[in-house]
């Protein structure tokens, strides 16, 4: 019976990637407010602002390597608060990048969203909205 559920999903048809300029700005704006939320329940903006120690010592290329492990160790927290303490909420997100409302989430595959969303925010003209509407957002 649950492969039979999962084989009866509905299928994704568009995503803001795919839709109208005026389907775009409409989906934006609730996206807009849904990661406005979001990000500010799991604290994004404090995780974006750490910074690594740096020595007096420290040479430019051991500053470097200091800044990029701190980005690493930020993408993981940022993940930990999305996807381990904020699955709910960060799934409805993605869903409203598909023009999927939250109360119909459930309706699609997983791993289906997920991918399409991932593949959306490796687009670059995507990936830069995104960090616009962001830096609005801040």
């Amino acid at each position: 019976e649950g492969e039979k559920k999962n084989m009866e999903r509905k299928e994704i048809v568009k995503t803001i990637a795919t839709c109208t300029p005026s389907e775009f700005m409409a989906q934006c704006y609730k996206i807009a407010g849904k990661a406005k939320t979001l990000f500010e329940m799991a604290g994004i903006g404090e995780i974006r602002k750490r910074l690594p120690e740096y020595k007096e010592e420290d040479t430019p290329e051991e500053r470097k390597a200091k800044m990029k492990k701190q980005g690493r160790d930020n993408l993981w927290a940022i993940f930990d608060e999305l996807f381990g303490k904020y699955p709910k909420e960060t799934t409805e997100l993605f869903g409203l990048m598909c023009f999927i409302e939250p109360t119909e989430i459930d309706s699609y595959n997983g791993m289906e969203l997920t991918a399409k969303c991932i593949d959306m925010l490796g687009d670059e003209n995507v990936a830069t909205f995104l960090v616009s509407l962001s830096k609005i957002l801040r």
